[in-house]
């Protein structure tokens, strides 16, 4: 065989061949390609499949015909320039074309030789084996639809390498892949296997096939941004030592880092002219690749046996109880091309001629090729691609110089035999990813000591302010503010700030109920009192027959009862039905934070609801607060009260847009929620405490002062009682309710008496056209407001009443009034009240 124009035909050696149909099986392969490595596979290969062909006419596999070979060079040898792709057409072409035509095909080695001579035996439906070409291109159904290997392609290294990364127990990767068709289609399958497997891939970056280290550099830089550790390298050959190097170089090869490489690269990168590599740089490298000796396994146990009792003479590389490259592969090549010509024959001698002259090609597709055939290489499944579903790969590990053999993985199922060692020489597995920096404010940083002294100063304020009201609970000033509402505000502020210190660091199971239910009792406490002295001092300065002019302890006690109740009655369904649940939340800047998901959505009505009542309960407040900001000069509590009010609604509004943040502002929502809740806290216990314990301690010093007798005589009438402010003060204050009558009219006398014993009227207006005297009569009396949608905020007042008995009308007015004392040619009055 010196020429590819030459073939070779291997007639087996059987008594008889009377009665049976000869089928051809070409077998292509570069018999002539002056390369030792293609060589071995060529003639091992040849000498396996010889052995098959042997062993399937000794046992009449395919009943009333036997298999001749016609070994063909896909390589011209003597002509260089006419070599390749076009040699291998030319090649398939003198093949297809022998005498009698063949019913199969065996080749090529390469996967470039392959594809050209595949696509010709696919055109005429002739189905093709190989047992080392593994590329992906091969696996297009429409160009290839009768191409079938025996060999795992280069997509299925992506399967054997998640399953590593699974076992490892990690959960997210970096992918780099060579930006052409196959490194495409590597990164799908990895993506694909990775999805199966609930694993993300965190970075994924191409790289050119050629060019300098300057291609790869700013993806490897991007890797170090993204805090990926297990990188993946979806490449072979040179792109694939190019990658590497450069990584090494980078300083990305180390202890932070894992790397997984298909093939066996070590001798490329150490033994590469010109490389700087040494072993230690490489330390802790993996490597995926086809493993082609089963050990262990029945059937490729049985074929050593056999192929150790070939004559090496006659079977090049057999000869001995070991194979050297994919002998097994090519044996079970030709098993499957004879087991799928027994099937679509069946034993009918009209389709057996159709097979031996290359016309049954629509009974071996990929498909028609699976007939439960086993051999050394393993179960030979195909799907409608024609690759095998299952492969098997070896997986080594490069530890201290040497390649050390660690897993193996059969058909599918990986077994990691021994523990796989790392860059520093440890078996300890690493993290998938740097460590993420936590953002939840620990108790020991700048802002949780800030949060700690701010709340701290603030809980002990209200601890000395509420001593303080008890101990001087008859204080005028405490007691006309009522010592029972300082104690209920002072607790609802403590509860604030304790809330504000629950936020720091990581949160557990119980501060995710804790936190929400200590905020929102506190808030409660807060607003409810406020809620409820305001109401009473509403009904109170807003009725004009209220007698009990005192706000009663119990009074305020019921409707603080019932607020509190409501609120707490939700937050237990709420936290009941569905607790908060911790959770961490990691982010694309590999940064995390540990969070209390509250909001889920079996738990939005109870949110909805909770938020609803606070935001009604906190309007209430502030309305009732700008009623009564200016019920009596003397009584300035309800002016702080209204100011307290106004600041918790101004809070509530800045902090609301919280509620609205993405999950990569926590730190915005964070400081922004603490910084309101605390300015908000701390601004209405001031407002709320420090004039009072001002005005106690001012009047504490005129008391001490009157005891030691500093003060004279004159002083004694203008002491704490001069200066009353409590509620019986602002009712001694209040005007004399009048109930005079006054007016200005023209040709009356106030005050006079009709006959009849009916008062004189404010004024007698002449109607000229219905003759009549109109009359008119003014006073005061109580008056009701009452708001039909809200009749609990009706107020009784004093005001001016005009009546007109003849129309039987009257109307009320306050200060200014247009009153119209008839219609048409009527004269108006315009009365100014001083």
């Amino acid at each position: 065989m010196t020429g590819a124009n030459n073939s070779l035909y291997l007639t087996p050696n059987i008594t008889s061949r009377d009665g049976l149909v000869e089928i051809k099986v070409g077998v292509l392969l570069p018999y002539s390609l002056p390369n030792n490595l293609t060589q071995q596979l060529a003639y091992s290969g040849t000498s396996a499949i010889r052995m098959a062909v042997r062993e399937i006419n000794e046992k009449h596999l395919i009943p009333g015909a036997y298999i001749t070979l016609v070994l063909k060079d896909s390589f011209n040898g003597l002509d260089p320039d006419n070599s390749g792709a076009s040699q291998a057409i030319f090649s398939t072409v003198s093949l297809l074309q022998t005498d009698g035509g063949v019913s199969g095909v065996i080749g090529d080695v390469s996967s470039a030789l392959t594809v050209q001579s595949a696509l010709l035996t696919s055109r005429l439906s002739v189905p093709q084996c190989s047992y080392s070409a593994g590329s992906t291109q091969l696996s297009s159904k429409e160009d290839y639809g009768f191409f079938i290997r025996t060999i795992p392609t280069e997509l299925m290294f992506g399967r054997v390498m998640m399953d590593f990364v699974a076992n490892r127990g990690w959960k997210t990767i970096a992918v780099f892949y060579t930006g052409d068709a196959l490194g495409s289609e590597m990164m799908d399958s990895i993506a694909l296997q990775a999805r199966k497997r609930n694993i993300s891939v965190g970075y994924r970056r191409a790289f050119w096939e050629t060019g300098t280290s300057s291609d790869v550099g700013p993806g490897l830089d991007s890797l170090k941004e993204s805090g990926q550790q297990i990188v993946l390298v979806a490449a072979v050959g040179t792109p694939q030592v190019r990658l590497i190097t450069e990584a090494v170089r980078r300083g990305l090869v180390s202890k932070d880092y894992v790397w997984l490489t298909i093939n066996q690269v070590t001798e490329s990168l150490l033994e590469k002219e010109r490389s700087t590599l040494k072993p230690i740089d490489i330390n802790g490298l993996f490597m995926f690749d086809n493993m082609l000796r089963l050990h262990g396994y029945p059937p490729y146990e049985e074929f050593l046996d056999r192929w150790a009792a070939l004559n090496p003479a006659e079977y090049p590389y057999a000869g001995e109880r070991d194979i050297t490259s994919n002998e097994a592969q090519a044996y079970s090549c030709m098993m499957v091309l004879a087991h799928g010509f027994a099937n679509a024959v069946k034993g009918n001698w009209t389709a057996l001629h159709l097979l031996a002259g290359g016309k049954l090609g629509e009974k071996l597709t990929p498909l028609d090729m699976n007939t439960n055939y086993t051999g050394p290489g393993g179960p030979m499944v195909f799907d409608e691609a024609g690759d095998v579903v299952y492969g098997n790969f070896i997986l080594y590990n490069f530890q201290n110089g040497r390649v050390v053999e660690i897993g193996t993985s059969y058909s599918g199922a990986l077994n990691v035999s021994s523990p796989p060692m790392y860059f520093d020489g440890t078996y300890s597995t690493p993290s998938d990813t740097a460590p993420l920096r936590v953002l939840n404010p620990t108790f020991g940083s700048p802002i949780g000591m800030v949060i700690i002294l701010i709340a701290g100063l603030g809980i002990v304020f209200s601890l000395m302010t509420t001593a303080i009201v008890i101990v001087h609970r008859d204080a005028q000033v405490i007691k006309a503010s009522s010592p029972l509402f300082c104690c209920f505000e002072l607790c609802g502020f403590m509860l604030l700030y304790f809330s504000a210190i629950m936020g720091l660091d990581i949160p557990t199971k119980f501060l995710c109920i804790a936190k929400p239910f200590t905020l929102n009792v506190g808030f409660i406490l807060v607003v409810s009192n406020i809620v409820a002295k305001n109401f009473r001092v509403y009904r109170i300065f807003h009725n004009i027959y209220v007698t009990k002019r005192v706000i009663r302890d119990s009074h305020l006690l019921k409707i603080v009862s019932i607020i509190l109740t409501i609120n707490i009655a939700i937050m237990a369904i709420w936290f009941t039905r569905t607790p908060p649940t911790l959770q961490q939340i990691v982010m694309e800047d590999f940064t995390t934070y540990w969070d209390c998901n509250s909001q889920t959505g079996d738990s939005t009505p109870y949110f909805v609801l909770l938020f609803v009542y606070n935001v009604a309960l906190l309007l209430l407040a502030t309305y009732l607060g700008y009623k009564n900001r200016n019920v009596a000069a003397n009584y300035n509590e309800c002016r702080q009260i209204a100011f307290v009010v106004y600041n918790i609604l101004l809070s509530g509004c800045i902090a609301m847009p919280t509620v609205f943040l993405p999950q990569e502002q926590f730190l915005t929502k964070f400081f922004l929620t603490n910084v309101v809740l605390l300015f908000g806290t701390t601004v209405s216990l001031m407002f709320m405490f420090l004039p009072k314990l001002l005005k106690l301690f001012s009047q504490l010093n005129r008391n001490r002062q009157v005891m030691r007798g500093e003060s004279g005589g004159s002083d004694s009438g203008g002491g704490a009682g001069a200066a009353d402010s409590s509620l019986e003060s602002l009712f001694n204050n209040r005007a004399s309710w009048l109930n005079t009558a006054s007016g200005n009219g023209v040709g009356s006398t106030i005050g006079g008496y009709i006959p009849g014993g009916r008062k004189g009227s404010v004024s007698s207006i002449d109607d000229s056209k219905n003759g009549t005297l109109k009359e008119s009569h003014i006073g005061y009396m109580g008056v009701k407001f009452q708001n039909r949608y809200f009749p609990f905020l009706a107020s009784w007042c004093m005001r001016r009443v005009i009546l007109f008995p003849s129309d039987k009308y009257f109307t009320a007015f306050e200060s200014v009034s247009v009153l119209c004392l008839g219609a048409g040619r009527m004269k108006c009055l315009l009365e100014r009240q001083a």
